[in-house]
């Protein structure tokens, strides 16, 4: 049989007496197929924080306090500018720390956002869990009343640390694994 990992050898002699067991049928894959097989658990948990988003739009604006019921367009661009340039910083911090992997993962949903040595992969669930909250806040700010502005500030953080973390992949390109 061609490269067929040892978990599923092991299986196969447990269970030989048993040919058609569903064991063999589900557990038998090749080291190719699990080298590319994409980890859906990480994509279902990614996705729960975006659903944990979208309930809190509903609260977060009357726990914050504050007169939101003009828009403030200065503080949305210094807080895009703070988390573009802020998640650069953080970049270039971990790209001098010897503890970092030599080679960065670009941001993929179906990478663990918590993985040691991959500085920007936290930060890119942090831009959609705060574009998902910002836009949730708008769309719930829009029908009811009184309508107050503040789904701008969740939503200028996630269009800034969405941002940072482009702007990182683009000036340190150099430290990232190739796509291939």
């Amino acid at each position: 049989m061609e490269n067929v990992s040892r978990h599923v050898r092991m299986r196969r002699n447990r269970f030989s007496n048993t040919s058609n067991s569903i064991f063999l049928r589900v557990g038998l894959t090749t080291m190719k197929d699990r080298a590319t097989d994409k980890n859906h658990g990480w994509l279902l948990f990614r996705v729960a924080v975006l659903m944990i988003a979208v309930f809190q739009a509903r609260s977060w604006p009357r726990s914050i306090g504050g007169n939101f019921s003009k828009p403030n367009w200065v503080t949305c661009f210094i807080l895009i500018g703070f988390a573009a340039f802020g998640i650069l910083f953080v970049a270039f911090t971990q790209r001098l720390n010897p503890w970092s992997s030599d080679k960065w993962r670009r941001p993929s949903w179906f990478s663990s956002p918590f993985a040691f040595g991959q500085p920007l992969l936290i930060f890119d669930l942090a831009a959609y869990y705060f574009l998902v909250l910002g836009t949730a806040s708008f769309v719930l700010e829009m029908i009811s009343i009184p309508r107050t502005w503040a789904w701008g500030l969740p939503l200028s953080v996630g269009i800034g640390a969405w941002l940072g973390v482009r702007l990182c992949i683009s000036v340190f390109k150099d430290k990232f694994e190739n796509w291939g």
